[in-house]
C-alpha cells in the first residue's frame, strides 16, 4: 500500500540525526548482507565443506569436538536462513513484484515500544554501541505482514512455497497474532525522532 507522511519506528545502531533522509528499495539491507556474505565453509574440512568433513569423521568413527559441532550447526542454521530468504525473494519477484523486498526494505514497527524489543538485535547488527529507536516519516510502499509465515525448521519445499505466498499476501487489521506483525517499507524515510532507552 502507498503511504505518505506516515510515522513508524525502527531499532538501529546507525548514526542517524533528526532530518536525515534515507532511501530504501535499491541497496541491500542487513538481511541481504547476511544472506550473501555468509560463509558456508569449515576450516580443516576438505574443500571447506562441512558435510564432507562430517562424513569423513563418521567413517573413521571419530568424535566431533564441541567447536566442530558448533561450526556445523552454525553453517546449517545460516544455510537454512539464506535458502528461505532467496526462496521468498524468488516468489516475490515472480508473483508479488509490487511488494517491498525483504533484501532491500526497511523493517519497521508501528510503535516505539515495539521497536524497543529489537534493540538487542540492532546492537548485534552494528559495530556502533549506540542502539536507539528512530521515528521515521515514510513516503512510499509499505507491506504489513506476519513473520509467523517465515519459519524455517524442517519444512518441505511445498511448505516453504505456501509460507512465502501467505507472507507476501500480507495481513489485515483483523490478523490475530499481533506480536508477529512486521512492516516492510521501500521509499523515502525521514528521521523525525531519536529515542534512547
Amino acid at each position: 500500500m502507498q503511504v505518505e507522511n506516515l510515522i513508524m519506528y525502527q531499532a538501529t545502531t546507525r548514526d542517524y540525526k533528526v532530518g536525515d533522509i534515507i532511501e530504501f528499495g535499491k541497496d541491500r539491507n542487513y538481511q541481504a548482507e547476511r544472506v550473501f556474505k555468509t560463509n558456508y565453509r569449515m576450516l580443516g574440512a576438505e574443500n571447506g565443506m562441512a558435510e564432507m568433513f562430517l562424513e569423513e569423521k563418521l567413517k573413521k568413527k571419530k568424535r566431533l569436538s564441541r567447536e566442530e559441532m558448533k561450526t556445523i550447526c552454525n553453517i546449517l542454521w545460516n544455510y537454512g536462513f539464506s535458502m528461505r530468504e532467496l526462496g521468498y525473494e524468488i516468489c516475490r519477484q515472480k508473483y508479488y513484484k509490487d511488494r517491498p523486498s525483504r533484501l532491500t526494505a526497511m523493517f519497521l514497527c508501528e510503535k516505539a515500544e515495539e521497536a524497543k524489543c529489537y534493540l538487542t538485535t540492532a546492537q548485534q547488527k552494528g559495530t556502533d554501541i549506540d542502539p536507539k529507536v528512530v521515528g521515521v516519516k515514510l513516503t512510499g510502499n509499505l507491506l504489513k505482514t506476519s513473520n509467523s509465515f517465515n519459519m524455517r525448521g524442517g519444512k518441505s519445499i511445498d511448505e516453504f512455497i505456501e509460507q512465502a505466498h501467505n507472507y507476501w499476501k500480507g495481513v489485515g487489521d483483523d490478523f490475530l497474532d499481533k506480536k508477529s506483525i512486521e512492516y516492510l517499507f521501500e521509499g523515502t524515510a525521514e528521521i523525525v525522532e531519536i529515542i534512547r532507552y
